[in-house]
């Protein structure tokens, strides 16, 4: 987060341990201390929080130069700002104690599968997003995946953390939409848990696709059993779909045996032969596409995602 002090809190004695925590945080490369208000950095300069050589004067007044160069304290990827103030009178101006158990909170992003989904989001992460993934490998993990057990248990653990609290948790939740065609409407619990978190102002990536699995491309696909004939006659198949058709496929367990009209639609046209090997589908291990090494996706991502994925990785930016 970009993290903004109010020189009031700085000459307040009763808040020093509070700011104390909150610059190790910021030590440790969590966030960063917004010093663009240049008032507000004469002011701080002089204040009895940084001018006290008995307490950690000296390193904060070296944390104070450096948070003064953008080179040394570069924005990104942090886009949430919060102010620590006595006198908070807007969303994300917070008291010095309540800024502080924000600033060491993890970002968390929650997922349905922290196996497949988690593969999902940090090789997106990794490959369309350097700035979030150098600061996902910062000291005391800054940024962590968890999962529940399922959308419903997402659901509760939203409002759970969400409860008596005077600022919004650093939360982010991912979530499949379960579309089986592109007229579908995302599934009742997406769409359920969306407004939930709507409510809380947090940020929820429902997919456009119907899973995390429909966003593998061709190339980590291929390079997954590669040897096995089975495999490549299924990648041959699968390749042949349109996009769409790649978009609504059920990449785990295949083709349906009895599909609606809108799904029957979507898949006419297809061999006799194509149909049979993509009623098998890839398996339930699909996912381990997403861990092999050495394979450069980032521009088959950006193809297979489009403005989807940048969405997503947007949502994450606006937390950190």
């Amino acid at each position: 987060m970009r993290i903004e002090i109010d020189p009031s809190v700085a000459n307040d004695p009763s808040a020093f341990r509070w700011l104390d925590r909150i610059m190790r945080k910021v030590e440790d490369g969590w966030h960063i201390w917004d010093t663009t208000d240049e008032s507000d950095m004469d002011a701080i300069a002089n204040t009895t929080w940084i001018r006290d050589n008995g307490r950690q004067g000296d390193s904060l007044r070296d944390l104070l130069v450096a948070s003064t160069i953008r080179t040394a304290w570069p924005l990104d990827p942090h886009q949430r700002r919060i102010r620590v103030t006595n006198t908070p009178t807007l969303q994300d101006h917070l008291k010095p104690k309540d800024a502080t158990l924000l600033a060491e909170q993890p970002l968390t992003i929650l997922v349905e599968n922290r196996f497949s989904d988690g593969a999902f989001v940090r090789r997106l992460i990794k490959e369309l997003a350097s700035d979030i993934h150098r600061l996902w490998a910062q000291f005391g993990e800054p940024i962590r995946l968890d999962s529940l057990g399922g959308i419903g248990q997402i659901q509760k653990e939203v409002k759970r953390r969400c409860q008596n609290l005077p600022f919004r948790p650093r939360l982010v939740v991912i979530a499949d939409s379960d579309r089986k065609h592109p007229n579908a409407s995302a599934n009742r619990s997406a769409c359920k848990l969306y407004r939930r978190c709507r409510q809380e102002n947090l940020f929820c990536w429902v997919l456009a696709k119907r899973t995390s699995e429909n966003y593998i491309p061709l190339i980590l696909l291929r390079k997954w059993r590669h040897t096995h004939s089975d495999h490549r006659r299924l990648i041959e198949a699968w390749d042949g779909l349109s996009d769409e058709q790649k978009d609504f496929l059920d990449m785990k367990h295949g083709l349906p045996d009895k599909p609606s009209p809108p799904e029957e639609e979507l898949f006419s046209g297809l061999s006799d032969t194509s149909h049979d090997i993509l009623s098998r589908g890839f398996g339930k291990t699909v996912y381990k596409c997403w861990e092999l090494d050495h394979a450069p996706v980032k521009t088959e991502l950006l193809a297979r995602g489009h403005s989807d994925v940048q969405y997503g990785i947007d949502s994450i930016r606006k937390e950190l």
